[in-house]
């Protein structure tokens, strides 16, 4: 018996993609500490004093540590123009700094909208800026795994923390298709550098969650 979820035909195959969380619309995945993309588009990563640390994983296996000096994971442009986008990933910080950089694209120095930085602050909030503070708001502790969830919507980002929405602004963005995707670090000021571990992290071209969502209990693809 065929099974619609409106007009769209839902195949045996297609529940399972959308399940697993490694589907079409995955661009980049990476986890256990490995610079190998489990994407269906194996992209190329630049890991730059970033070490992987055994069973230290949100879930089980390896997690990625950068100690605060100039470190990142460099992947290429995933994000452009308006498009619909979602990154997602978890992410424990050892210090309330201003050097919690968690990703950027092309560094918070450029114009509205045509880059940005996304930060776990020194006053506890989590940021987004571009061109400004679009996001302040929301809290994080130290030596606590957080679900970090950032979505745009071609005409709004919202950004959402252990599944709840902290934060949405109507924001009208327009990544630079020459600008790279960094994770923890900012490309416009190398000095902020995420302290801490990250782990799960996914770029997908689509708005996963609109909407406060229950974060994952296990890795993609299980």
């Amino acid at each position: 018996m065929a099974l619609y979820l409106g007009t769209q035909l839902i195949t045996p195959c297609s529940l399972f993609r959308k399940k697993s969380g490694i589907d079409e619309y995955t661009l980049l995945y990476l986890r256990n500490g490995s610079s190998e993309d489990l994407s269906q588009y194996h992209q190329t990563v630049t890991l730059t004093n970033v070490s992987s640390v055994a069973d230290a994983g949100r879930f089980s296996g390896d997690a990625f540590y950068f100690n605060g000096n100039n470190c990142s994971i460099l992947a290429p442009n995933l994000i452009n123009g308006n498009m619909d986008f979602t990154i997602d990933f978890w992410a424990k910080m050892q210090q309330y700094n201003r050097g919690n950089t968690l990703w950027s694209h092309g560094g918070s120095g450029l114009a509205a909208g045509v880059g940005g930085v996304l930060e776990a602050y020194y006053d506890k909030t989590w940021i987004y800026y571009s061109g400004g503070f679009l996001i302040q708001n929301g809290t994080y502790s130290l030596n606590t795994w957080h679900h970090v969830a950032f979505v745009g919507e071609g005409t709004k980002i919202t950004l959402y923390i252990d599944g709840i929405a902290v934060r949405e602004t109507a924001f009208s963005y327009n990544y630079g298709s020459q600008y790279q995707e960094r994770f923890g670090m900012n490309d416009a000021a190398h000095g902020e550098t995420l302290l801490g571990y990250m782990d799960e992290i996914r770029v997908s071209n689509i708005a996963r969650w609109t909407s406060n969502f229950t974060p994952p209990d296990k890795p993609y693809g299980e």
